[in-house]
């Protein structure tokens, strides 16, 4: 991937897979919202594969509470549960997802599911109080 053109259309690839993962679930009962799911991205680009994992905000991206991990497969086969995005342009990566119910407790606030240690989720508790996120460092 070379340009940012291509990582916003691999970017919308991941939200749609997390969007059919998730829609599937709703259908059979086990969702009723996207943001109460997490799901595993898989791709076939290695690349892709570490765009995702060091993209922060890649769960708020593709409208779920979480991001259980990333898996590159090699050859052509997602597992059997992964929902694939359909491609506009075959050079870009393939990207499938996975769905999971969400863990933790649900914030009221943002309606996400995250650990919390009191009444909202430490996210809401920093933009409240206006305490910037900690920096990760690397």
């Amino acid at each position: 991937m070379t340009s940012i053109s291509e990582w916003g259309a691999v970017m919308r690839l991941a939200r749609r897979a997390a969007l059919l993962a998730g829609e599937e679930q709703r259908r059979l009962g086990r969702v009723t919202e996207q943001e109460d799911s997490s799901i595993m991205l898989y791709t076939d680009d290695p690349t892709t594969a570490g765009l995702f994992t060091r993209n922060s905000d890649m769960a708020a991206m593709c409208k779920t509470s979480g991001i259980e991990g990333v898996c590159i497969v090699m050859g052509d086969k997602f597992p059997p549960a992964a929902h694939e995005a359909e491609r506009d342009d075959p050079e870009l990566p393939r990207v499938a997802a996975m769905w999971f119910p969400a863990t933790g407790d649900k914030c009221p606030r943002c309606r996400l599911f995250r650990r919390t240690e009191g009444e909202i989720c430490k996210t809401c508790e920093r933009t409240l109080t206006n305490d910037p996120a900690p920096v990760p460092v690397r």
